[in-house]
């Protein structure tokens, strides 16, 4: 199992965060490596994530959230820590990753509100977030307050053409779906081997939470893909099949208590962009990798 609760959040975190330096001054030297981690707008950072800007330094009131018992991330830490996990990847060209707020703003607003998102994306190339072939999408349940990831592989695949275009993605035998990877989704054998009562119920409350969740988040991300294509490839001669793409629950290490969702989902993303056939297992198999299981304490010993 994963033994989560003697370490403080805040030393994984922190833990994380020297890995990811470490990481860029092996790639970059070490001044550069000092410019990408903290950069805050413009400069080849941001470009290679495709936005204006990274996400700022969080403020010494969110690094303060890490210092009481509980050492919640909030969106500010998250965003600072997946905008760079993202851009050091050596698929950084293949992936996208959304703002913990963009979630947020689709639930509460619709399309609409977030449909100026992309638009860096899209001045430099049409397809937008078709252009890639997985996209990060943290998000966040306001009912159980707990953060959770989504990854939309191969956004592009569902298209079908009425007319070719050379400027559209062909047919391709690839299938789009969303993977969820969620620290409160126990598997079917966890809630058999429940000894107690008590425990029974409480893995089957979470359970039926993670289904909730997920099975909303697949139709907003379904309606969004739809309305982002729409706006990319307005006037040509496409149809969008969105009710094409599936969800699923990968198997992932799950938490042991409440708090550590965050430490959680940017752990998943670490393991999947530091190690890119990792993610090329998930996209082919659709299912996890064996090291994307391994116990999330191995990998922040």
């Amino acid at each position: 199992g994963v033994h989560e609760k003697s370490r403080p959040a805040a030393n994984r975190l922190k833990k994380l965060q020297a890995l990811r330096k470490q990481s860029l001054q092996k790639r970059f030297g070490h001044e550069t490596a000092r410019r990408l981690f903290v950069e805050r707008s413009g400069g080849s950072a941001a470009k290679a994530a495709g936005r204006k800007r990274l996400a700022p330094v969080p403020s010494e009131t969110d690094w303060a959230r890490l210092k009481d018992d509980e050492g919640k991330l909030n969106d500010a830490l998250l965003d600072f820590h997946l905008d760079r996990l993202a851009v050091l990847s050596s698929v950084a060209n293949r992936v996208h990753a959304f703002s913990s707020l963009f979630y947020t703003r689709l639930m509460e607003g619709g399309c609409k509100q977030v449909s100026t998102w992309t638009r860096s994306l899209r001045q430099k190339d049409r397809s937008g977030i078709f252009s890639k072939d997985v996209i990060f999408v943290p998000a966040h349940d306001s009912v159980q307050e707990h953060w959770f990831l989504a990854l939309i592989i191969h956004p592009w695949a569902p298209v079908r053409m009425v007319a070719r275009n050379g400027e559209l993605p062909a047919p391709s035998n690839r299938q789009t779906f969303i993977a969820f990877l969620d620290s409160l989704d126990p598997r079917l054998e966890v809630l058999h081997s429940a000894k107690e009562p008590y425990d029974l119920q409480a893995l089957q409350q979470q359970a039926a939470g993670a289904k909730q969740r997920q099975e909303k988040a697949l139709k907003l991300l379904q309606e969004y893909l739809k309305h982002e294509w729409q706006t990319c490839f307005a006037g040509t001669d496409t149809n969008y099949c969105a009710d094409l793409i599936q969800g699923i629950s990968l198997e992932v290490p799950q938490q042991t208590n409440m708090t550590d969702c965050g430490i959680y989902v940017l752990e998943y993303a670490r393991r999947l962009l530091d190690n890119p056939r990792l993610l090329e297992h998930l996209c082919t198999h659709q299912a996890s990798p064996p090291q994307l299981i391994a116990p999330v304490s191995r990998s922040l010993r």
